[in-house]
């Protein structure tokens, strides 16, 4: 017999309320800032915290953990001082874009969606437009750029607003039906606007405006009380200014805290919804490094790490930054059997028998299940076996045929 016992799901949530971009809060020379960003991966945990807080009064950094179920978060001010916890609001930026996912995953699973299914089955598109599919689109494979140029960005950055404030859903439709582009596969292109058609699409299967739909799902349906579509009011900063039709909404609008985020990631670990698993489905191959990030697949709106076996996704808004890992493979500790083996001679006596209640219970508490393979043309009697006498469910069944 040999043991497979996993560790327990850990998760890692990391969400950086800072109230400057990092490279001002960093309070540094560009030249010292630029060595000391080439030594980050090598950096503990603690000189990267004093790093990025180094001598700002105003900086908010909580990190949450998960660890054998137990939820835990730390808050750290000026310099990485540990500070009370405070249960601070903070915009998550692009982690909105795992609770869009989450959205499509529960369509798919209602039957509303196909990931396969081009995006005109939900918008309108012209004939000979770029008609990516929902699948292309999550996994920001469509071909298209990060976002159109509109005429209002110039006017929000000039007055310091969100560069994609006031961009409606009928600018982004309408910019969709002037796209040509080559019907084929694309590499990996980080893309709001591939996101924004996804948002539209979602308004148009449920028949209600992203808000609405956001807001119903994370309040009502996950308990996730405390996460909405942000507004200007903020005890920590300045947030992005949004309005009600934005397009862009679903793409980085949402505002959370730490308590909620952690039971988040919880849900996504625990897959509860069911649903949610389904989003951590590699769907596109990547294998790709990007300004030092590793990218192996992508899922629904969330990217695996191969190296360290996390799916994971960050974002960023003026004022914020935030970062949410979780590996879901290390949930359940289990006991393998190998194989069970008892000599022809010895056995319908109970040796069997007795050799796997004494695996059980030997593993009893630091298990949650124990599995068992085994091979044998006497099929009929092994089940018997394992699942009447030795209360053994069903699983899964290797067959073959000898030509």
């Amino acid at each position: 017999m040999t043991e497979k016992a996993g560790n327990r799901r850990r998760l890692l949530i990391a969400a950086a309320i800072v109230l400057a971009s990092l490279l001002a809060a960093a309070a540094v020379s560009g030249l010292r800032h630029k060595e000391r960003m080439a030594q980050l991966e090598s950096m503990s945990f603690r000189d990267t915290l004093r790093y990025t807080a180094e001598g700002r009064d105003d900086i908010r950094i909580t990190v949450g953990t998960i660890r054998d179920g137990k939820a835990e978060y730390t808050v750290y001010g000026r310099d990485g001082e540990v500070l009370p916890d405070t249960v601070y609001e903070y915009e998550i930026g692009s982690l909105t874009k795992t609770v869009t996912g989450a959205l499509i995953c529960r369509a798919v699973s209602k039957g509303r969606m196909e990931l396969d299914a081009p995006i005109s089955r939900y918008i309108p598109l012209p004939e000979g437009t770029r008609d990516p599919t929902i699948v292309q689109l999550v996994t920001h494979t469509s071909g298209y750029p990060e976002y159109y140029f509109e005429w209002e960005m110039a006017g929000n950055f000039l007055s310091g607003r969100n560069a994609f404030c006031s961009i409606s859903r009928e600018k982004i439709l309408s910019r969709a039906a002037g796209v040509r582009m080559e019907d084929r596969d694309y590499g990996f292109c980080y893309s709001n606007f591939g996101m924004a058609l996804v948002g539209a699409a979602l308004e148009e299967v449920y028949d209600k405006d992203y808000t609405s739909l956001a807001e119903e799902f994370l309040q009502d349906t996950l308990g996730l009380e405390h996460t909405r579509i942000s507004t200007m009011d903020s005890e920590l900063g300045k947030n992005w200014a949004w309005g009600e039709d934005d397009g862009y909404l679903l793409a980085g609008a949402l505002v959370s805290n730490i308590e909620d985020m952690l039971q988040w990631a919880s849900l996504q670990m625990e897959e509860d919804p069911e649903y949610l698993a389904l989003g951590h489905q590699p769907l596109r191959e990547l294998h790709i490094t990007q300004n030092g990030v590793r990218m192996d697949a992508v899922g629904v709106n969330w990217i695996y790490d191969g190296a360290l076996g996390i799916w994971w996704h960050n974002g960023g808004t003026g004022d914020y930054n935030s970062y949410l890992c979780f590996d879901p493979e290390e949930g359940t500790a289990c006991f393998e059997v190998e194989e069970l083996y008892v000599k022809p001679a010895c056995r319908s006596q109970g040796v069997g028998s007795a050799l796997f209640r004494y695996a059980e219970e030997a593993v009893r508490g630091e298990a949650e299940f124990v599995t068992l393979g085994t091979a044998t043309k006497n099929f009929r009697a092994i089940l018997h076996f394992y699942i009447d006498e030795l209360g053994m469910e069903f699983w899964s069944a290797r067959l073959f045929k000898k030509f």
